[in-house]
């Protein structure tokens, strides 16, 4: 089982799990629409959002927004929108997504 975390756009986090034959339908359903990825190397994490959010007029979700613009990108341009899925951003060689570390689950559920 792969683990992720769930923020919405009142900055509530949840925890999930998939498998790798759910990966992407799980993706897909916890952010509302097709799935974008954002790489967050600097803590090995990727973020999953709502790759229409903004043309479907899904609310800012200021949480997510904080965690990319500290841990990697530099543009203050963009605000995610709608819920995202947080997981590790390693892959098998097959590309499926492989779990996070209990460090990452801790620090993603503790993040103010």
């Amino acid at each position: 089982m792969v683990r992720g975390v769930v923020i919405d756009v009142y900055g509530k986090k949840s925890t999930t799990q998939f498998n790798h034959e759910t990966a992407l339908s799980t993706l897909q359903r916890k952010v509302g629409g097709y799935v974008e990825a954002l790489r967050l190397p600097s803590l090995e994490l990727t973020l999953w959002c709502d790759e229409e959010g903004l043309a479907n007029s899904r609310e800012p979700n200021f949480t997510a927004t904080k965690i990319i613009y500290e841990h990697g990108y530099s543009s203050q341009e963009s605000v995610i929108v709608g819920d995202v899925v947080i997981t590790s951003d390693k892959t098998d060689e097959d590309g499926n997504i492989l779990d996070m570390t209990n460090e990452q689950l801790t620090f993603l559920l503790e993040y103010n």
